[in-house]
């Protein structure tokens, strides 16, 4: 039995089944990654394109009837991701498949723990079906936890200013993380369109920029101890 309960879940394919799985876990509260093999005319740089299969399994069981998932905002949980697999082709065994995987936690020590954890345990599984593997670590970043005040004045003036937030583990680096070293810092985000950032798809809508804005100002006019007008 595991140690720690299970959060996240990763399921490999997209089609309906796959997709009905997906969406009961996230039923159970479960942080879930949906993978497919990347759509065969998807250029390489192109992450939404390369999604495209496991996105359109998602939309499948977000339109589902009966529903797949108990509320809308169950959907939240999933996130969409490929599988580089050759050959290229469904119901066929890959002689070979590259997966990057993404580890994330705002704890140095749990962080090192579960990479630690996770790759002894893909080693056993690899060198019980008589396989090979190659790891390679790509990039490492320490984590860094942003100050707690400018977290929580953000988040005070989302909701003076009637807008939901909530808290975020971001992987990407930020000019905030080299400030945070000198100074306070805290780093905000507004949605972006089907939760596509950093990619050339990625959209906000003028609505959702404004309303950053508006919280991003009061934030910092409230640290600074100026009332609002």
């Amino acid at each position: 039995m595991p140690s720690e309960p299970i959060r996240e879940v990763t399921v490999l394919g997209a089609g309906v089944m796959g997709a009905a799985i997906a969406a009961h876990l996230a039923n159970a509260g479960l942080r879930v990654r949906l993978l497919d093999i990347p759509a065969k005319d998807a250029p390489a740089g192109d992450k939404a394109a390369r999604n495209k299969i496991a996105a359109a399994g998602l939309e499948g069981a977000r339109k589902a009837k009966p529903a797949a998932f108990f509320t809308p905002r169950f959907d939240t949980l999933v996130t969409v991701g490929n599988l580089t697999v050759e050959p290229n082709a469904r119901s066929v065994i890959p002689g070979r498949v590259v997966l990057v995987i993404d580890i994330r936690h705002p704890d140095a020590e749990t962080l090192a723990r579960n990479t630690d954890g996770l790759l002894a345990g893909v080693r056993e599984l690899v060198e019980g079906d008589g396989l090979e593997l190659e790891l390679a670590e790509i990039l490492h970043i320490d984590p860094l936890r942003f100050d707690s005040g400018c977290n929580r004045a953000i988040e005070q003036a989302a909701a003076a200013l009637g807008h939901a937030s909530l808290p975020l583990v971001s992987g990407a680096v930020h000019d905030a993380m080299c400030l945070a070293r000198i100074a306070p810092t805290a780093l905000m985000f507004i949605p972006c369109r089907e939760g596509i950032s950093h990619n050339p798809a990625e959209y906000a809508s003028p609505g959702d920029c404004a309303a950053g804005c508006d919280v991003l100002c009061q934030a910092v006019v409230g640290r600074a101890g100026i009332a609002p007008a």
